[in-house]
């Protein structure tokens, strides 16, 4: 070829070029996984990609001829007419969706891209149906999550695990009044209450360590400074902790009270047990003790003209005496004491008793009296008040070893709280004893009234002060309260309940010397106790009743059924295989005329239910020469 001349077209090599092209459009057209389309500028499609088949399931020969809206759900038909006009104007539709109906009934959502030449709409459609499901699932847990973050009740927090607050939703406003302007970017130490502030740190530096830890529960400060017992749910992420914070505060109030009267409890079955105890152990101390008073009584009548004798008989029987009010004191405790309770004047009894408190506390103690003039009468044993009342004032005296201010108060309340004390409704008289000593702390308050639980020295206090209180206001049919604050001092309360009537304002006591004047009488003596048997029977004997004994309910019933008469019939209560109230229940089918009585130390053997007269032991040739004569009406 001359110099220049132009290189003839290679015509062979551009024909190569072309059906390379054209293959590889061809492979791009069949492989692709999005779809393909060639549409006129009326949206009537000229050519589809088989991928329509596999997105959509028509074939190519089911969609070649129709248009774009002949397979769009309904609702999008409009839109898309709108927008294949858009792409036959040559402005590219990119990030266009809208549902196409599948074959099987389903539909698919596609986001199309398109480009127009010569009246021609060039298109392809990727299947987004999975991706926007996934995107509205997630919208929409997004949705929730501002919903809950927005609406609970709960404290939602992000914070870092250098304790700095990130984000708090709006409870922490309506529970603690704290905004969140005032929390974010603040320390959480800075509003946890400050003595759980440390170790909630310490939980928090092991919970972002990865350690196990249990669930954290500690103290908020509300902004107007009540406090929260909030109980957390947290986790952690990278160096993040997202917290989720419930009030369980009347939760933990409510354990508190139910732990408190769980322990109230307890302590009422130890102070039950404990009194049944002592009550058996009362009842056999009785049992010992009756035969001695009786021998005592007995050795002091003979010998009554000799006065060494009669020396050393009184000084036993003082002792027998001290061991009585010991048994008597034990059956308070155990609220199983027969109480003698008739209306008293309380504030004259109180005021009787004044001198002699002053006497018995001591020089270095101060008592002032407070005590009202125009009081109700208090329905209680006259004795056994005097007792709980001298109880109190010893109490208040060891409490104040350098001297102090003891002060004895009363007056009444009528009481409408039948939850006070778990009280009746009604009137009560109350007696209070305040001394300004060492006080009590909670621990030693709250075990005060526990049996034998004394702060004294070995040897200086038995621990039942306060217990035979707390037991006679309670048989009384009252209560006591006990208020005391260390280095301040203590001040009991008695409850007692008010009588109506004339009061008795000073102590009856029956010495019981005297004897009653009564005829011979034939005795029936039943006790399985040997010594009380023979104590009981030679103390009548020596009144000049005939005896005839019997160590069981069984043994007292063959002689009543041996055709022997009696007068009278004296029976121990507690006995094995029949007591003595079944005995007399049982005499009464068989002599119905035949007097009969219980002798027995148990004070909550219910006798007035079956119209029995009863003789509390111990007691002396006196006490039984009574008994014979009230039964067979002769003196």
């Amino acid at each position: 070829m001359s110099e220049g001349q132009e290189d003839p077209v290679n015509v062979s090599a551009l024909a190569d070029a072309l059906v390379t092209r054209t293959a590889e459009r061809d492979r791009a057209w069949r492989n692709s996984l999005d779809i393909l389309v060639v549409a006129d500028a009326n949206g009537v499609f000229s050519a589809v990609s088989p991928s329509w088949k596999t997105v959509l399931g028509h074939h190519e020969a089911e969609v070649v001829g129709r248009s774009f809206h002949d397979f769009v759900v309904e609702d999008d038909v409009s839109a898309t007419k709108d927008a294949v006009v858009s792409a036959a104007a040559g402005v590219d539709v990119g990030g266009f969706r809208n549902r196409y109906r599948h074959k099987d009934g389903s539909s698919r959502l596609l986001a199309w891209r398109t480009s127009s030449e010569d009246g021609m709409i060039y298109g392809y459609a990727r299947d987004v149906t999975v991706e926007q499901q996934q995107a509205d699932e997630l919208d929409a847990r997004v949705r929730e999550r501002e919903r809950l973050w927005t609406t609970s009740p709960m404290l939602f927090a992000r914070a870092a695990f250098d304790s700095t607050i990130l984000e708090v939703n709006a409870a922490w406003t309506t529970m603690l009044g704290w905004t969140a302007d005032e929390l974010v970017g603040q320390s959480y130490a800075d509003f946890v209450y400050a003595e759980d502030a440390a170790r909630s740190l310490d939980w928090a530096d092991r919970k972002a360590a990865g350690q196990h830890v249990e669930e954290l529960q500690n103290r908020y400060r509300c902004k107007e400074g009540d406090i929260r017992w909030i109980a957390w749910s947290i986790t952690t992420d990278a160096d993040v902790f997202h917290c989720v914070g419930r009030d369980i505060t009347e939760q933990r109030a409510q354990a508190e009270a139910l732990k408190s009267r769980e322990e109230d409890l307890r302590q009422v079955q130890k102070v039950e047990a404990i009194g049944q105890l002592t009550a058996g152990i009362a009842h056999d101390f009785n049992n010992l003790l009756t035969p001695i008073v009786g021998a005592l009584d007995l050795l002091l009548r003979k010998y009554h003209d000799d006065a060494r004798s009669v020396r050393l008989i009184l000084g036993a029987q003082q002792s027998a005496e001290r061991a009585r009010i010991l048994v008597s004191r034990l059956l308070t405790f155990g609220r199983r004491q027969n109480l003698k309770a008739q209306p008293v004047a309380i504030n004259a009894l109180a005021k009787g008793m004044v001198d002699m408190i002053a006497r018995t506390i001591g020089s270095q103690i101060d008592v002032v009296v407070d005590i009202a003039d125009d009081m109700p009468f208090a329905m209680v044993d006259a004795n056994e008040f005097e007792l709980a009342l001298l109880n109190l004032c010893v109490n208040a005296r060891d409490a104040m070893p350098e001297g102090g201010t003891l002060t004895i108060a009363s007056d009444w309340v009528d009481q409408d709280d039948s939850d006070t004390f778990q009280l009746s409704k009604g009137t009560y008289v109350r007696v209070c004893v305040s001394d300004n000593g060492h006080g009590m702390d909670a621990d030693t308050l709250r075990r005060a009234t526990e049996p034998f639980y004394t702060t004294k020295g070995v040897g200086k206090g038995t621990g039942l002060g306060l217990s035979i209180v707390q037991g006679f206001a309670a048989q009384s049919g009252g209560g006591t309260h006990i208020v005391s604050t260390p280095s301040e001092g203590t001040t009991v309360t008695i409850w007692l309940p008010a009588a109506e009537g004339t009061a008795s304002t000073s102590l009856q006591v029956d010495c019981g010397d005297e004897l009653v004047e009564c005829p011979p009488r034939k005795v029936l003596l039943v006790d399985d106790q040997e010594l009380l048997l023979e104590g009981a029977s030679e103390m009548l004997r020596e009144l000049g009743h005939e005896v005839t004994t019997a160590s069981s309910g069984a043994a007292a019933l063959a002689h009543l059924r041996s055709g022997r008469s009696f007068d009278v019939m004296l029976t121990d209560y507690m006995m094995p295989n029949m007591t003595g109230l079944e005995l007399i229940t049982i005499t009464r089918a068989i002599l119905p005329s035949l007097p009969a009585a219980l002798i027995t130390g148990f004070a909550d053997v219910a006798t007035n239910d079956v119209g029995v007269r009863r003789l509390s032991k111990p007691f002396n040739m006196a006490d039984l020469g009574s008994l014979i004569a009230e039964l067979t009406g002769g003196s």
